[in-house]
């Protein structure tokens, strides 16, 4: 999700009529993708089938390598290639930064990725990179591990400022 923040309050960029965009890839020839709810629904060819790629995956298929990859076949061409992790994650963000700029004008300046606890740093540069890939060598791209991100409110409140010591837990249940 992206959001533009107004006299301090998050608004929610909309990308194709949505604030989240469910993480699916179609590729349907060099240059031409569908993500999200665009993807075809009526998918019944294996060629179809072989366009799809979920981004999500990618991330787990970078590897301590940083590489990963899969093979794709287009779906209006039939031609198969084969892409890395970082292509598949940067081709869905770039379409997600195109959606949300013509939709509602809003610029990318500075980007918050956050990531899994676990993962090495070497998979948290190819995300980076990825992001980069999508959003140009100008954006700002910093990073974050999820659980402290979901601590940051609690961080940042100034009432907490006077105790002297205090304990944070944060659970992730989102793979639950």
């Amino acid at each position: 999700s992206s959001a533009q923040m107004r006299a301090g309050v998050p608004n929610f960029v909309r990308a194709d009529g949505q604030t989240a965009i469910p993480t699916i890839v179609q590729y349907c020839r060099p240059g031409k993708i569908r993500v999200g709810s665009r993807v075809r629904t009526n998918i019944s060819e294996e060629r179809d089938l072989a366009s799809i790629v979920r981004p999500a995956a990618s991330k787990l298929e970078i590897g301590n390598s940083g590489q990963g990859g899969f093979q794709v076949t287009f779906s209006d061409t039939g031609v198969r290639t084969s892409l890395s992790a970082r292509e598949v994650i940067a081709d869905f963000l770039r379409e997600l930064r195109d959606l949300a700029e013509r939709e509602t004008r809003a610029a990318f300046r500075s980007l918050w990725i956050t990531y899994r606890s676990h993962l090495d740093m070497s998979r948290v540069e190819v995300l980076r990179g990825a992001v980069r890939d999508a959003f140009g060598s100008d954006c700002a791209v910093e990073t974050l591990p999820e659980v402290l991100a979901a601590a940051l409110p609690f961080i940042a409140d100034r009432s907490n400022r006077g105790l002297d010591r205090y304990t944070v837990a944060v659970y992730d249940f989102g793979s639950v």
